[in-house]
């Protein structure tokens, strides 16, 4: 018979210990990269939609001689049906709707993207990808509530 002590296999409490902790500093590596990495893959598809979406405005406006009319959020404009990428229609990354605005007197117009929940990081990197990096100047403005590109003829 034996008399001595038993050993049970399995991991000791600072073993435990040591591997949450580095699993922890991983975690907090990657959570703010993580983020990055998303907000640069919403700017890049919103971006990408402009410039969709403006080329569809834009090639209207050269093979009509006008805007087309003002349409409300999520609502394909008059002569735009099958123009416009699908997406329209759809929300954004951000939330939010699509919309087009137009004065043909004035010769502007503008595609609007309202009720968009994205950081403020969010719009500079889409600025940066589409216009000048300044989201108070330029075509492309965020004014709090909207983005905004503005078109003229």
């Amino acid at each position: 018979m034996h008399s001595g002590t038993r050993r049970v296999a399995g991991f000791t409490l600072l073993e435990i210990l040591v591997a949450i902790t580095i699993i922890g500093f991983l975690a907090a590596m990657a959570i703010p990269a993580f983020r990055v990495m998303r907000e640069r893959a919403q700017a890049a598809r919103i971006a990408g939609d402009l410039r969709a979406f403006r080329t569809a405005f834009v090639t209207f406006a050269l093979e009509n001689g006008s805007w087309p009319p003002s349409a409300g959020a999520g609502e394909i404009p008059e002569g735009l049906r099958t123009a416009l990428p699908a997406n329209w229609t759809q929300e954004s990354p951000l939330g939010g709707s699509w919309q087009w605005e137009s004065d043909d007197a004035g010769g502007t117009a503008a595609i609007v993207l309202s009720g968009a929940l994205g950081t403020r990081s969010v719009y500079l990197k889409i600025d940066e990808l589409f216009d000048d990096g300044d989201i108070s100047a330029g075509p492309l403005q965020f004014d709090g509530t909207s983005l905004r590109l503005s078109l003229e003829r």
